[in-house]
């Protein structure tokens, strides 16, 4: 997206008082779109009382999670990303890119309201909510479930549950 999309984008969800969802699935989407919004007068207003999203989050940091947590954004994700992509990001961009692949651990640490759906497979949520808790690689089988990734099976129902209806501003 062109900066100046970008920003015709923003502008218009402010003046419009609607809500905007962002796709992201790299470091310069979000580098990207932070840079869009944090400095703006008002953004974490609209941001909080519009319900803005980050979509898909497949490769995000620690710095980044938290500028959005701070703008009160919610974020979706799903567990296909990282179990069907892993490999092929280790191979493509390297193995230190794991660190920052569907990092649902840290997300959560920062303070980010995360709902997880099915969205990139597998369809049945149970088997992404297994993969919520080992991180595996489908193919090789390489697991990144770090202190960063794996959640507890508590905290991976609640993603595909209730924190799923609140990413949604669900009652």
């Amino acid at each position: 997206l062109s900066p100046e999309k970008l920003t015709a984008f923003v502008d218009f969800c402010l003046a419009a008082e609607v809500q905007a969802n962002f796709v992201t699935s790299g470091y310069r989407d979000h580098d990207d779109v932070l840079a869009e919004l944090v400095g703006r007068d008002g953004i974490r207003a609209a941001v909080r009382s519009t319900n803005w999203l980050i979509q898909h989050a497949i490769l995000i940091t620690e710095v980044q999670a938290r500028a959005y947590a701070e703008l009160g954004f919610g974020l979706t994700t799903c567990m296909g990303f990282s179990a069907a992509k892993g490999d092929l990001y280790g191979e493509r961009i390297g193995e230190w890119v794991w660190a920052d692949q569907v990092p649902l651990k840290r997300l959560l640490r920062s303070g980010l309201t995360v709902g997880c759906g099915t969205d990139w497979g597998p369809k049945d949520p149970w088997e992404n909510m297994v993969l919520a808790q080992t991180h595996e690689f489908w193919g090789s089988g390489h697991r990144n479930d770090d202190h960063d990734h794996a959640v507890t099976r508590e905290e991976a129902v609640a993603m595909w549950t209730r924190e799923a209806g609140r990413v949604l501003a669900w009652q």
